[in-house]
């Protein structure tokens, strides 16, 4: 066991906080990603936190920190997308992007955020009725049914992108209450065309969810397709025309490691080709993983300690220092620098901007948490948990004794590795 925990806790780093061309760390994690056991130990999940903060001032926008899981359940990034897509303006991580912004106008831009957010509250009203048995009749209602750690995660979400409150009302049909949510679009006007037309969104039919389709071979797509998840770059689009790059280009991290592209012995490189599925680490990760997907004992097995792990995986990374903790010093400190300065300049040069999210990988958070509650003078105002990985060893005819015993002994073996 001593020998794997280090490949382990890589393994896990590379794949569930790194974006699509880079692994990054902080020093600790908490508040961000937790994990949650049930049945003594036989079931667990992971979760990631939506943070939520407002200017101690009140004046300025609400900014939400989500954390970034790069494999999950499928579930996880649908709830995730819709979220953010709801929002004013999202700042994503990846190093390298090659996308381009949309070039569309300023009512486009609000009709599309619109869409996205009436979609979002149908999905709160739908919870809400499941909870407590009948749809609610009114925002206030729908508000009023809302816990206050969660009401600052929807309150943004209560009015279209035109500033004017959404409707929310109910008709009959086939002897079912079915809710609806209504924007009067750019004009605030019952009718119109175009951009002034009604838009109307009910969850009891809800859009069809797009597909969820692999993106490549690199050893983040071999892992996600082991454990029957999925990949957040195949999960999640982030091409919306309010979702905003907010990272470092290929070459200022190469520049920021000490390295140029393309020459011998770069720190990157390595880093890289794994990622990407070249290479032969690629080649033997890419075995290893075959191994693991064709058992549903040994899936549950590395889920399992994945969902031990990557709470503290940039940690134990960083524990055995030399130039890999060098590294992701540099990558975590630097990525966080480009998220503080376009955070600052939409605060200074965007006065109509209500909400702002930031989703970026879980070591990254505190860093940029810090930022937020100091210089921007900003306090937490709620948080939402949402599963990214469930585990159930029971399942797969594994004991409570053996569960708590392979806890016990990754557990110990994580304190090791961290000098604890």
């Amino acid at each position: 066991m001593n020998c794997r925990t280090p490949a382990l806790a890589a393994l896990a780093s590379i794949a569930l906080f790194a974006p699509a061309h880079a692994i990054q760390a902080e020093p600790s994690m908490n508040g961000f990603l937790r994990t949650v056991e049930e049945d003594g130990g036989l079931k667990a999940r992971l979760e990631a936190a939506i943070r939520a903060y407002r200017p101690t001032d009140g004046d300025g926008p609400t900014i939400y920190l989500a954390s970034a899981v790069h494999i999950g359940k499928e579930s996880f990034y649908r709830e995730l997308q819709s979220f953010l897509d709801a929002q004013d303006i999202v700042l994503f991580e990846s190093v390298g992007w090659d996308g381009e912004p949309t070039e569309l106008s300023d009512d486009e831009i609000r009709a599309s955020v619109t869409k996205a957010r009436a979609r979002f509250l149908g999905t709160i009203i739908d919870q809400q009725a499941r909870r407590e048995g009948r749809v609610p009749a009114s925002l206030q209602e729908l508000a009023d049914g809302v816990s206050d750690d969660l009401l600052p995660l929807i309150e943004g979400s209560l009015i279209d992108a035109w500033d004017n409150p959404f409707v929310v009302g109910r008709i009959e049909h086939d002897g079912r209450t079915i809710a609806h949510v209504t924007s009067l679009g750019a004009d605030g006007e019952i009718g119109g065309e175009g951009l002034d037309g009604d838009i109307i969104t009910s969850p009891a039919f809800a859009e069809p969810d797009a597909p969820i389709e692999a993106t490549g071979e690199g050893i983040q797509q071999q892992l996600a397709n082991a454990l029957d998840l999925v990949f957040q770059l195949g999960a999640m689009r982030h091409d919306a025309p309010n979702w905003r790059n907010s990272d470092m280009s290929i070459e200022e991290l190469l520049d920021s490691l000490g390295a140029k592209p393309g020459q011998e012995g770069d720190q990157g490189d390595p880093l890289f080709d794994l990622l990407a599925g070249r290479g032969f680490l690629s080649k033997v990760a890419g075995v290893m993983l075959k191994f693991v997907g064709a058992s549903p004992r040994i899936r549950e097995l590395t889920k399992a300690m994945l969902v031990d792990v990557v709470a503290q995986a940039d940690e134990i990374m960083r524990a055995q220092g030399g130039p890999i903790g060098e590294m992701l010093d540099v990558l975590v400190h630097d990525r966080n620098e480009v998220v503080i300065e376009d955070l600052q300049t939409i605060l200074a040069s965007e006065p109509d901007v209500r909400s702002i999210a930031v989703i970026y990988g879980a070591g990254h958070l505190p860093g940029i948490e810090g930022a937020i509650l100091g210089d921007m003078k900003y306090q937490r105002a709620g948080a939402r948990w949402i599963t990214a990985i469930e585990v159930d060893l029971g399942a797969v005819g594994i004991s409570p004794g053996e569960a708590r015993m392979l806890r016990s002994i990754l557990r110990s073996n994580i304190e090791r590795q961290l000098g604890r």
